[in-house]
């Protein structure tokens, strides 16, 4: 692959084994040059593998190139003929099997390059001695990267004037893992789980401890002061990515899926994969089965503002509650994403909460050093977690989609902007039971 001094991107193809040339068809797309070989066209054609595949850009980005690795993750998303919990599909040649995704009925995978021939023609049946192992697969995706995106804060969200500390509920956070011997952190954890390729599910990055403390930090190294949104909350904490802050999509699909067993209430994720915006994706799929059975997912919309339709997944599903960051005068915050979102529109985010420049744990910090300001919707989406732990301990009969109904219904709407930036503001004073209020809920603009 080559780039020219008009940034145009040229790739070419290597000869066969034979000394003959393959044939192929390239797409640029932005920045990005997809290259489709011929055989591929047809599995392209009906669906049945994931564009990004051939995304030779994309994928040197990534880190998916030859000169970084010799395997490429890839998730298999099979049919309801295939039950992959209770019996996991034939292996392709030249993979080996990870992860079991349930709730999408999915495996992952990393296939060899060296056997990549074999690898395609197991999964397409194009082998006839192969074709059990084609069976039920419905597609092939791309296992992409994703890259992890107070008192004065948590004020603002209006945490401290409900009277409720979230006690009574479990509140999963999915990031790089934390701090456990942070001081705002001891002894706040009941579980943590490391889903990398990492030794250690520590948070050796400080993307997690800071988040995780805006949800439920009890303050300690400051005195009270920088105590989270939800002190009295139960947290766990999900090791979703590396050391490097980076994570497949299958190891943040299996972190939810451990989320839902574990019973948590509210699950806060302040990630997205801004590669997937038509909310067709593995990822946007388990968050939206997930809904389903509990927990409350609140996901940030993504930092690839101020264009509008760049909501990412899992953000882009409807079921999940989709967080903009607003700044400490209520202005979306550039960065945030816009709505709307997905191939159906929907409208995104629906709520917005401070993201900019905020003060909470960090990673190894103590003393002076206890505390660090990130910025973000990565830190925005915490707040409205612990928000969504408040509501649930005031109600604690209540759905997921009834706190989500609640919060955005209930959220300042006194803030500029339009329906695709994230025009309500979270605050948790506790309201009336959705359908019992006698106005409608105006509508919300996008965060990220």
């Amino acid at each position: 692959m080559s780039t020219d001094a008009a940034d145009r991107t040229a790739a070419t193809a290597m000869p066969r084994a034979d000394g003959s040339q393959p044939l192929v068809q390239t797409r640029q797309s932005g920045t990005d040059l997809y290259v489709y070989p011929e055989g591929a066209v047809g599995a392209l054609a009906a669906g049945k593998v994931d564009h990004e595949l051939f995304n030779v850009t994309g994928l040197v980005r990534q880190g998916y190139d030859d000169a970084h690795t010799k395997k490429l993750p890839l998730i298999a998303v099979y049919d309801g003929s295939v039950n992959v919990a209770r019996s996991a599909p034939p292996v392709p040649r030249g993979a080996d099997r990870s992860l079991v995704l349930g709730s999408i009925g999915a495996v992952a995978l990393a296939a060899g390059k060296e056997q990549a021939a074999a690898f395609w023609s197991d999964v397409t049946g194009t082998d006839p001695r192969a074709r059990s192992v084609a069976g039920g697969l419905k597609k092939l995706w791309l296992d992409g990267k994703v890259r992890a995106n107070l008192e004065r804060s948590t004020k603002q969200v209006a945490a401290t004037a409900a009277g409720y500390d979230g006690k009574g509920t479990k509140v999963a956070v999915l990031d790089t893992g934390t701090d456990l011997d942070h001081p705002d952190l001891r002894g706040r954890v009941t579980a943590s789980k490391n889903f990398t390729d990492s030794d250690t599910d520590a948070d050796r990055q400080g993307h997690g401890t800071h988040t995780i403390s805006t949800v439920g930090g009890s303050g300690a190294e400051s005195g009270g002061a920088k105590k989270g949104v939800a002190p009295g909350a139960e947290l766990l904490s999900g090791k979703v990515f590396d050391d490097g802050g980076y994570g497949l999509d299958s190891w943040i699909i299996a972190g939810m899926e451990w989320a839902a067993l574990a019973k948590a209430d509210v699950v806060s994720m302040s990630l997205g994969d801004p590669s997937q915006t038509a909310c067709d994706d593995p990822l946007a799929a388990a968050a939206e089965r997930l809904s389903q059975q509990g927990p409350l997912f609140v996901v940030a919309a993504g930092n690839s503002g101020p264009g509008n339709n760049t909501v990412s997944s899992p953000g882009c599903a409807a079921s999940v509650l989709t967080v903009d960051a607003v700044d400490r005068d209520d202005r979306t915050a550039v960065f945030s994403s816009r709505g709307p979102a997905g191939l159906q529109h929907t409208l995104k985010p629906e709520i917005a909460a401070p993201g900019v420049g905020i003060s909470a744990a960090a990673a190894g910090g103590r003393g002076v050093y206890a505390y660090q300001s990130m910025s973000g919707t990565s830190m925005a989406t915490p707040h409205v977690a612990g928000a969504a732990a408040i509501v649930k301990q005031r109600h604690p009969d209540w759905s997921a989609q009834q706190i989500k109904a609640a919060l955005v219904g209930s959220a300042a709407t006194a803030v500029p902007g339009d329906v695709r930036e994230a025009a309500r503001r979270s605050s948790t004073p506790v309201p009336a039971p959705p359908g019992n209020s006698p106005r409608r809920a105006p509508r919300a603009r996008s965060s990220s």
